[in-house]
């Protein structure tokens, strides 16, 4: 367990790290980060998947002006770990991980203050000329930030299989009827809330073709996904001849 929780706690520490040194934040996304660790621990169709329900959930989420409403790449983390690791179903492990996601955002005010403290030093060693150590310090900043959730994500696999095992067994049946209920509901929600922003109504007859495709054709997602990209690529190029007609 101690080398599982470490692998878990290493990918919650790169792709945290990665927003700042690659000045992108997709490595965050929770397909990406549960695909990887599925892959470390031997399971990628299970991180995969229960990533993919979390995109799904935390799809529209954002950072304006640097502040977090959560944290998903340590809610994928978790989610994947203990559904691979324990053998919760991806429904338990989705309804367990959504608060995790806010803890980390208590952890990456932690992060924030840390960084201010941090600027008086930076800015005495570039009064003082010294750029090594200013270099050398600013290139540590963010590994020693990305430090604390990868510590927490480690405790909370490592130490907490036992507390995660009895508090599952303990919840009454109607809270574990209601905990599967709302994390079918999550994904539907996330979908709604990212369609709220996203909606053109000149476009609409493009979701109702999905919707019939899966829903009268039975089709899988997949098949569904590839429709898109190519009604998409169309839709593209309708719209640049138009600009050069104009």
């Amino acid at each position: 367990m101690f080398l599982n929780a470490l692998l878990v706690a290493i990918v919650t520490l790169l792709s945290d790290v990665s927003e700042c040194f690659l000045s992108n934040g997709m490595l965050k996304r929770p397909i990406i980060v549960g695909t990887f660790v599925g892959l470390l621990l031997g399971d990628v169709s299970t991180g995969a998947i229960v990533g993919g329900q979390l995109e799904l959930i935390f799809m529209g989420v954002a950072s304006i002006g640097g502040i977090h409403s959560t944290e998903p790449h340590m809610a994928a983390a978790f989610a994947s770990a203990i559904c691979i690791l324990f053998g919760y179903s991806w429904k338990e492990a989705i309804v367990l991980a959504v608060p995790v996601g806010y803890i980390g955002i208590i952890l990456g005010n932690v992060y924030q203050i840390f960084k201010s403290f941090m600027i008086p030093v930076l800015d005495k060693f570039i009064e003082e000329d010294k750029l090594k150590q200013f270099s050398a310090l600013f290139l540590a900043i963010p590994w020693i930030c990305s430090l604390l959730p990868a510590i927490a994500m480690f405790s909370g696999i490592y130490a907490g299989a036992d507390v995660l095992e009895k508090l599952i067994n303990s919840l009454p049946e109607f809270l574990s009827v209601g905990m599967n209920a709302a994390s079918c509901m999550l994904p539907a929600v996330g979908m709604g809330l990212l369609l709220n922003f996203i909606w053109d109504s000149k476009l609409s007859i493009y979701f109702i073709l999905g919707f019939a495709l899966s829903s009268f054709l039975g089709v899988s997602n997949i098949f569904v996904a590839i429709v898109g990209v190519f009604l998409a690529y169309l839709e593209m190029n309708r719209f640049m001849e138009r600009g050069k007609t104009k």
